[in-house]
């Protein structure tokens, strides 16, 4: 059997055993799931022509199956895609009672590295970037819980890397828009001070870029339900092992 098959089967596996270990061990927590940017500004475009809420909102619904099956009450904030206001979604959160927020979003890369192409089946030429791939995730030290929120953002970084996931670190590139602290390289996470989203209210919060869209390959990938469901079972471990660490209830 060939190395990668073999490794993606072991991974398979333990991925199985692990959701059955975590049965019910999200019981009683209540965790809002964002779906980042909206129908009228739909965020970064893929390789393809695809807006970005579109990927937003297919992950974060798997997200919620996954953490309900795990006992958790999940609740999607803007799943109608009419949402606009930055601080309203944490905000939103904490007034409906949610124990931790998680902005799910899909990444692009700075213009300079953006190309041309025609994909193939369409006729408009498309903007794309295979240089950067991966996932990354985000804190802020502004956050009014900002302790818990980098902790909360290390774990799910760590268990994403875990997963197989392989994180980007081109904004931590000290260039005009990026240029982010890395709080953690091996595990792509990132301080982001002034992100809206994860200052905005007093609850733990990230942001979690799940992906690369601009990337062509990548583009297909997060676009699986295989992926999506790796993406939610991390995010589910490093609930899970938040609550053991006394860091969510």
């Amino acid at each position: 059997m060939p190395n990668r098959l073999l490794f993606l089967l072991c991974l398979s596996v333990a991925f199985a055993t692990q959701a059955a270990a975590q049965t019910g061990a999200l019981a009683g927590m209540t965790v809002a799931v964002d779906v980042g940017h909206s129908k009228a500004r739909p965020g970064a475009f893929s390789a393809r022509g695809r807006g970005e809420f579109e990927f937003n909102l297919d992950t974060a619904k798997v997200i919620d199956e996954i953490l309900e099956d795990a006992g958790a009450k999940c609740l999607i904030i803007n799943e109608t895609g009419t949402l606009t206001g930055l601080a309203e979604r944490p905000e939103r959160a904490l007034r409906l009672g949610a124990d931790v927020f998680i902005s799910i979003h899909h990444d692009s890369v700075n213009e300079k590295y953006k190309r041309s192409w025609t994909p193939p089946g369409q006729t408009q030429v498309r903007e794309y970037s295979d240089k950067f791939r991966g996932y990354s995730v985000f804190s802020s030290e502004k956050n009014p819980m900002a302790e818990r929120s980098r902790a909360i953002a290390l774990l799910v970084g760590a268990a994403m890397h875990e997963a197989g996931f392989k994180p980007t670190l081109h904004h931590a590139e000290k260039i005009p828009g990026e240029n982010r602290p890395l709080l953690n390289r091996k595990t792509g996470v990132y301080e982001f001070t002034d992100l809206v989203v994860t200052k905005a209210a007093a609850l733990p919060s990230i942001l979690l870029e799940c992906g690369v869209i601009a990337h062509r390959d990548e583009e297909l990938e997060v676009s699986r339900r295989s992926y999506q469901e790796r993406v939610a079972q991390s995010i589910l471990v490093a609930l899970s092992r938040a609550r053991t660490q006394g860091i969510l209830p």
